[in-house]
């Protein structure tokens, strides 16, 4: 892994853009009067043509494979301090262009339309702010001593790979018979499962046990499950599933692996939660699915899928992260190559 210039901070570099148009807007407010109206086609001139009134007009998604939009290149030269830009640049000199999909993949059979670092800047994601600057982590329902050991690493990973404090919770019980305060209606449980036992509906684990224990001084919080998940009708399972606005997200162990097994099992286990926590609290920072690079990003429909996912970001997702976290990524970078080092990731 290429280990990035030092660079000072982008934190005086950082604008939030609180205040661009919104389709929304515009639509509610086209039929009051020929004024209106001129200012909605001056508006949807902004939106489609450039920057007016001070808007900064959002680029077109990136098509799958595209790589970097020089526009979006462009874009992050006014956000981002040049030592940064710098690392970007080497980073894309090396990055690999996300391939076409095959039959089953993600992008077969979920249209995306991707996301350029504009588009996240100008879309108020959720920042690590003022409070709330912890990544929190709550175990949920029963764990293995192994599985406990694979919570610690991917707690100590996820340090390392956003830059923020990361805080564990106590852990939160999810009886399956409906009893006590935490136990699941039948709604949220489906018992026959899909052959890794009985499946929690993400969905309900989001509203209505995680985000009820969100601490204020969380900028995230995330839950941790050895269960199987399924989100709800017409899916059969998730790997994890994520909040964009609400700053909670879920991941389960069902699938990827027997935390028991042997050495060669155990390391594929460790990579695949790793990938699969990031991912998700990358959603949770405000990061759509990639679809223009090879990416940890990247949405993934099977298990060969995600196996075929980098661990890393890619050029336009770490220009994300460092705007949102401030991270520097030389410190960084070097702190992940030890770490995967010792562990032969």
């Amino acid at each position: 892994m290429a280990v990035p210039p030092e660079q000072t901070s982008d934190r005086e570099l950082r604008s939030r853009h609180s205040h661009e148009p919104k389709s929304e807007w515009i639509v509610a407010h086209a039929v009051a009067s020929p004024t209106r109206l001129l200012i909605l086609l001056l508006s949807l001139a902004a939106l489609w043509g450039g920057a007016f009134f001070g808007y900064e007009a959002l680029q077109p998604g990136p098509k799958v494979g595209s790589g970097s939009l020089p526009a979006d290149v462009a874009f992050q030269a006014s956000k981002l301090s040049p030592a940064t830009l710098d690392a970007l640049a080497t980073l894309r000199a090396t990055a690999t262009e996300l391939p076409a999909p095959g039959p089953g993949d993600w992008l077969s059979e979920h249209r995306e339309s991707g996301q350029t670092f504009q588009q996240y800047v100008t879309g108020s994601p959720t920042l690590p702010r003022g409070r709330r600057r912890f990544l929190c982590v709550a175990p949920l329902g029963p764990f293995t001593q192994p599985e406990e050991a694979l919570l610690d690493e991917t707690c100590a990973y996820l340090e390392r790979y956003f830059g923020l404090e990361v805080r564990r919770l106590d852990p939160i019980p999810l009886p399956l018979d409906g009893g006590g305060d935490d136990g699941l209606p039948a709604s949220a449980v489906r018992l026959t499962g899909r052959g890794f036992g009985p499946q929690v509906r993400s969905e309900w684990v989001l509203q209505k046990v995680l985000r009820p224990r969100l601490p204020d001084d969380a900028a995230v919080l995330i839950g941790f499950t050895a269960r199987d998940l399924w989100p709800g009708r017409g899916w059969n399972f998730v790997f994890g599933q994520a909040d964009l606005r609400r700053r909670v997200g879920v991941w389960s162990l069902a699938r990827l692996g027997d935390p028991a097994g042997d050495e060669a099992e155990r390391g594929m286990l460790l990579r695949r939660t790793l990938q699969v926590a990031t991912h998700e609290t990358g959603h949770m920072l405000g990061m759509r699915h990639c679809i223009a690079f090879a990416c940890n990003m990247n949405g993934s429909n099977h298990l060969a899928e995600s196996d075929s996912r980098p661990l890393d970001l890619c050029p336009t997702c770490t220009a994300k992260l460092v705007w949102a976290t401030d991270v520097r990524l030389g410190e960084r970078s070097r702190a992940l190559a030890a770490w995967r080092a010792k562990r032969q990731l």
